[in-house]
Formats: C-alpha cells, structure tokens, sequence
C-alpha cells in the first residue's frame, strides 16, 4: 500500500439496501474502535446491530458524520 492509498475500514461493507428490512436492535456499547487498512484503529459509533446473512452487522457512525453497515468481526470492530 502507498500513502496515497485511502485508508478504509477492514469490515466488510453491507449494502444499506440488504439491511433495510432487518430489526434493529440497540447497541450494548455505543463507543468503539473498528480496524483500518493501515493497521490503526478508528473510534467510530455503533447506532444499531442487526442480523444479517453472515451472522451480524452493525450499523456505524463514523467521526465525518457518515454512516454505513459494516458486517461485525470481533477481530475489526471492538468497544470501547
């Protein structure tokens, strides 16, 4: 990777579409740290969890006021 790679959540995103129809649920922990491709880790928000295909997925508020689904691993998404 160069630095002139942008630097992105290693989780898996999920289509928002796909989640659309899926009960929230709410988070436990709210503040956590999700996994970068440059190895660092990022605080983000968890605004919700839900089932998805592949097990869970969480919905994440990122510090730029994004958001998106990422699918959970606890290996890249961790509390605070």
């Amino acid at each position: 990777m160069t630095s002139d790679d942008p630097v992105e959540p290693v989780p898996r995103r999920i289509p928002a579409g796909v989640m659309m129809s899926s009960t929230r649920h709410e988070p436990r922990h709210r503040q956590a740290e999700v996994l970068c491709t440059d190895q660092g880790w990022r605080q983000a928000e968890i605004l919700a969890w839900a089932r998805c295909q592949a097990g869970w997925a969480a919905l994440i508020r990122w510090p730029d006021g994004t958001q998106d689904w990422r699918q959970h691993d606890r290996r890249l998404i961790r509390p605070v």
